[in-house]
């Protein structure tokens, strides 16, 4: 799926899912574009340019988001717990999103 396919059934998908606010629109969007950079499956992001690009100065907002998109199924987070190593994330595929 190329990242347009994916930002468009993702927004289809989340204007269903009450559980889901703008910033986690924001961040998922964020999120597939930093994914179409390479070839991996997983791939590598940074904290501070993740909330440089989603207009957010706040720890816990940037945390809670990523957190939640996890939990919900959209993403899979690694988070690294290291100040100089990144954190992973992989998009999932939307088949358990469907309903």
């Amino acid at each position: 799926m190329n990242v347009t396919e994916r930002m468009n059934t993702f927004l289809l998908i989340a204007a269903r899912d009450e559980r889901l606010s703008p910033m986690h629109v924001s961040l998922y969007l964020i999120l597939c574009v930093m994914a179409s950079r390479g070839a991996d499956v997983y791939f590598s992001i940074s904290r501070r340019e993740v909330m440089q690009l989603m207009k957010i100065t706040g720890l816990a907002t940037y945390h809670k988001t990523i957190r939640e998109l996890h939990e919900f199924g959209y993403i899979e987070y690694v988070p690294s717990f290291h100040p100089v190593l990144a954190s992973v994330v992989k998009l999932n595929d939307f088949g358990a999103l469907i309903k």
